[in-house]
This record gives structure tokens, C-alpha cells and sequence, in this order.
């Protein structure tokens, strides 16, 4: 019932024009998000596994790294987080790097944080236990 209401409320919006179909697919994926620095050695070690998660999620799971090598590119990463209201998760944690934070929906909450993981495997199981037959968890909140 659920699915019925969610698609033919995205109809509804689509056919009013108020929203691009690329839009609301978009938001319904879950957002990864990865604070980093180019001076973080941990950080480093986790760059080559994201970049692999990206890969292999690419169309089921959104990626944003936030950077706070420099002056300009903590302005950059303000910027995207404000953009994705998650500011408030960037300003608490760009001095505990390398995290990670997974967020469904609503971003007022992380709904995982992953504080200093370079395995790959536990990145993989979260994100396949998060994904539902290719139908994301997220879409359903």
C-alpha cells in the first residue's frame, strides 16, 4: 500500500512539474558520506575502498567525501554538506577523521557512523543489509 501511495504521489508531482524524476530517485538512495583529509594516512586507506564501493553501488547508493585538507576545501565541503543538511553532522565530526556516515531520508540523523574503518567487508554488509532486493529501506521512510 505503501508503494502505491509513494508512486502515485511521484506521478502526481511529476505531471505538475514541480519535481524531475532524477530528483526524487535521487533522495530515496542513501546518502555516504565520508570526511577526510589529504594529510590523514587513515584517510588514505579508506580513498581506494570508497572509490570501489562507488562502483559497485553505483545507481543504489549515493557518495559525498568532504574534504578538509585546506582552507578552501573545508569551504567546499561546508558547501556540499549545507546543500545536503548535513551540515550539523559535518561541524561535529571534521575533526574525527576518517568517518563515515550513512543517512536515509531525513538527515537529521546519521543512521550509521563508522569512525575509522578501512575493511571493505564491513562497508559491503552494512550496504547489502540496507539494499532489500534492489529496493532501498530508505524509500520506504
Amino acid at each position: 500500500m505503501l508503494r502505491l501511495f509513494t508512486t502515485l504521489s511521484i506521478a502526481i508531482l511529476l505531471s505538475i512539474g514541480h519535481v524531475q524524476a532524477e530528483e526524487i530517485v535521487e533522495n530515496n538512495l542513501p546518502l555516504f558520506v565520508t570526511i577526510t583529509a589529504k594529510w590523514c594516512t587513515s584517510c588514505q586507506s579508506l580513498k581506494p575502498i570508497v572509490e570501489e564501493l562507488e562502483y559497485e553501488y553505483q545507481g543504489k547508493v549515493r557518495f559525498l567525501t568532504l574534504d578538509n585538507s585546506s582552507k578552501q576545501t573545508i569551504d567546499e565541503s561546508l558547501e556540499k554538506a549545507e546543500k545536503e543538511d548535513i551540515k550539523w553532522f559535518y561541524e561535529k565530526n571534521k575533526a574525527t577523521l576518517p568517518i563515515v556516515g550513512v543517512f536515509c531520508g531525513a538527515k537529521d540523523t546519521a543512521i550509521k557512523e563508522f569512525q575509522a574503518q578501512t575493511e571493505k567487508g564491513i562497508y559491503q554488509a552494512y550496504l547489502d543489509n540496507l539494499l532489500i532486493n534492489g529496493t532501498q529501506i530508505c524509500s520506504l521512510k
